[in-house]
């Protein structure tokens, strides 16, 4: 079988299961699979698979067929500039959450921080003093990553700390692969529910989150792909979608450090009511930001500074 043959296949049993951009979808599976940039992929057109290959590319078409998300399928997805792996167990890293990546830079940027609120570790008992950056609900950890990612390319001072934490096993383990894979230092793993695995007394500068946030009647209204595939650990939250987040904001300001910031995802129909919960928990400088699209997302409050 040729490769343009296979692509032409591919895309066509991808259309005929009612996938949109078939054609596309169908490309990022052939090149992926035989390990080629998408250039190479129109110049090798022509060239004939060994029986492995197109075994491969015939496989990984019927899984994205029947609804196999297409990043669990690659085994990867790009986030902020960065390829993280991803399989069952783990969220896949959307777009929209780029911008929390953003909005921690941006304040971690106003943020005096001196050398002695930046990490210091005790090799020995690894412990800290304090961090700069907490991000919980890490998932494949591909905000703490990003964020720790851009802060060493900017830091002239000792190694900046993140902690990530996750109550997920599955979850972390595709975050401490990423962080093997893409070489960051300087970002440690906790397993755990939220603030609890954490060294007592640890603060931050900044504390971000991409909580579970869908309540359940919308979550057994989502479509298979996401629903029969992505975890419902990292999706679905009790009550009306913001059991979790009250958890976070309740925790944050034992947390946080004077005049420290908490960015938390959400839905754009938590707008009012995360408001409210930052209100009532003394967060001052409240907000409710949009994502990359424009659409309501980010739960914004900020410690006081005293």
């Amino acid at each position: 079988m040729l490769l343009r043959d296979a692509i032409r296949e591919t895309a066509a049993v991808l259309a005929s299961a009612g996938i949109e951009d078939a054609r596309l979808e169908a490309e990022w599976l052939c090149e992926t699979a035989l390990g080629l940039k998408r250039p190479q992929l129109a110049l090798q057109a022509g060239r004939t698979l060994a029986p492995t290959e197109a075994e491969r590319i015939h496989a990984w078409g019927a899984r994205r067929a029947a609804g196999e998300p297409l990043q669990y399928v690659l085994g990867e997805t790009d986030f902020y500039g960065l390829t993280f792996k991803v399989g069952p167990g783990v969220l896949i890293p959307r777009p929209e959450t780029e911008k929390l990546v953003e909005l921690a830079l941006e304040a971690l940027a106003k943020f005096p921080l001196s050398p002695g609120l930046l990490a210091t570790r005790n090799t020995q008992h690894e412990t800290f003093a304090s961090a700069t950056v907490l991000d919980l609900c890490t998932g494949s950890g591909c905000v703490a990553l990003a964020i720790a990612a851009q802060l060493a390319t900017r830091s002239t001072q000792q190694e900046t700390v993140v902690c990530a934490v996750d109550l997920s096993p599955d979850a972390l383990r595709y975050a401490r692969e990423n962080q093997t894979a893409l070489g960051i230092p300087g970002v440690r793993f906790f397993e755990g529910d939220l603030y609890a695995p954490l060294p007592a007394g640890l603060r931050f500068a900044v504390i971000t989150a991409n909580p579970p946030y869908i309540a359940p009647p919308l979550y057994d209204a989502l479509p298979h792909e996401v629903k029969g595939h992505e975890p419902e650990l990292a999706l679905r939250a009790d009550e009306d979608g913001l059991a979790v987040f009250r958890r976070i904001v309740e925790g944050a300001r034992e947390r946080l450090l004077p005049g420290g910031w908490l960015f938390c995802e959400l839905s754009s129909e938590h707008a009012d009511p995360a408001r409210a919960i930052l209100s009532r928990h003394g967060f001052t400088e409240i907000g409710f930001l949009p994502d990359s699209f424009g659409k309501p997302r980010f739960a914004v409050g900020r410690a006081p500074a005293a």
